[in-house]
């Protein structure tokens, strides 16, 4: 069907024998495909979709592909139109996505799943909006990074995350990110998660667990003023307020801290900026210099 410019949708008949399909590549290229369902259908050994919209016009796209399929590369890349990508799952066994997107503008992520070790967005130029995504594989690190349109984000992860290092690093237009009070009870480490985001006002439901830790640059350059739903359960994850000079936060009227945090010294040290103090739980027992050289 490859150059059929009018074709939107695509779907194989009930009784269709696709039991000797191994590849779909470039099957539906540059077309003006929207939707894709082979869900009526079993695919045994479907194993690539290589380039399989690739140069398409659509300008959102919906699609559900077997989990045999392990190779997405360049499955959507050069659609001049394409903006959003939606209801779609990206499963577990995709084992490369090589420029999967490269070359479309997309602006929009609605409703998906990832499930995949290497499925990545990072230095994506035109990504805007991450809405209503499950995300459930062992690292997150580096997912986002770089992409300097994001606006905002919603997403929920699973219990299998693990390292969330620098998921959205680099990211001079987010906003706001809600995690949806997912629990992490196996995240380990979140170093840099939000460095250099100089837009980011709102971090909302974020559960640090009693494990997890961090170095001192996750919040560098994030003039954050919301943490609305947030809890911070371990002493190591103060780690995240400790950047010195290099603060923007202005104001800071609570800190979602558990019972396991005792220790806030120098916490807010060397601030430049921040001009209210905080209620201090009463379990804290050491609030040593917090506040130090905060003109």
């Amino acid at each position: 069907f490859n150059g059929m410019t009018n074709l939107e949708e695509f779907s194989f008949h009930d009784d269709s024998y696709v039991k000797d399909v191994v590849s779909m590549d470039y099957l539906l290229a540059n077309t003006s495909i929207s939707k894709v369902d082979l869900t009526n259908v079993y695919f045994e050994r479907l194993s690539t979709a290589r380039y399989l919209f690739q140069g398409s016009n659509m300008k959102t796209i919906e699609f559900y592909l077997p989990e045999t399929v392990a190779n997405y590369n360049n499955i959507l890349s050069d659609c001049p139109n394409l903006e959003e990508i939606k209801n779609v799952t990206f499963s577990r066994f995709i084992a490369t996505a090589a420029n999967w997107i490269n070359n479309s503008p997309v602006k929009k992520l609605t409703n998906c799943q990832i499930y995949s070790d290497v499925l990545s967005f990072v230095n994506n130029p035109t990504l805007e909006t991450v809405e209503g995504l499950i995300f459930d594989t062992n690292t997150f690190k580096k997912r986002f990074s770089g992409c300097t349109a994001l606006k905002t984000v919603d997403i929920t992860f699973g219990d299998k995350v693990t390292d969330l290092t620098s998921g959205f690093e680099g990211c001079p237009s987010l906003v706001s990110v809600d995690f949806n009070s997912s629990p992490l009870p196996n995240m380990t480490t979140f170093n840099t998660l939000f460095n250099g985001d100089t837009s980011l006002t709102t971090i909302n439901n974020f559960i640090v667990n009693e494990n997890a830790s961090c170095g001192r640059e996750v919040l560098i350059g994030c003039p954050i003023d919301n943490l609305d739903g947030c809890q911070f359960n371990s002493q190591a994850s103060m780690e995240m307020f400790k950047m010195g000079s290099n603060s923007c936060i202005r104001e800071m009227s609570e800190l979602p801290i558990g019972e396991n945090v005792k220790d806030l010294s120098y916490l807010f040290t060397d601030y430049p900026y921040i001009t209210h103090d905080l209620t201090i739980p009463n379990h804290v027992t050491n609030v040593t210099s917090m506040y130090e050289n905060c003109p």
